[in-house]
């Protein structure tokens, strides 16, 4: 999926943190696509110089938000299934493992898609 395509689809939502309140200096983006009553949260990704501050969280809030405000009855996402540490974060916030999906990022890298329902998180 490219930015270009997302901006122009109106299922596809783009959100974006700019570093520091600067226009242009990326810090964070989160990419979400709606489809019936499910929002796919698409890719979530912080600066590697900017992780571990909140924005992460704060992204996610917008997702979690953005469920209510459409209303979704669930968000599904894919993680990395060698990144055990993302895959707990996504578990503390709500979300649980519904499959391990073999070579989904290509062969031998393996994605767990997970699953959060409104009642397992609260909107911001």
């Amino acid at each position: 999926m490219t930015i270009r395509r997302s901006l122009a689809n109106p299922r596809h939502e783009v959100w974006v943190a700019e570093q520091n309140g600067v226009a242009g200096e990326l810090a964070g983006a989160l990419f979400l696509r709606r489809k019936g009553r499910t929002l796919r949260l698409h890719s979530l990704a912080v600066h590697p110089d900017r992780q571990g501050g909140g924005i992460g969280r704060r992204l996610l809030d917008i997702a979690f938000r953005r469920v209510a405000e459409t209303g979704a009855d669930r968000m599904v996402l894919e993680a990395d299934a060698s990144r055990p540490q993302l895959v707990a974060w996504y578990e503390r916030h709500g979300f649980r493992k519904l499959r391990r999906l073999p070579g989904y990022y290509g062969e031998g890298r393996d994605a767990w898609r997970l699953e959060c329902r409104p009642s397992g998180f609260s909107v911001p």
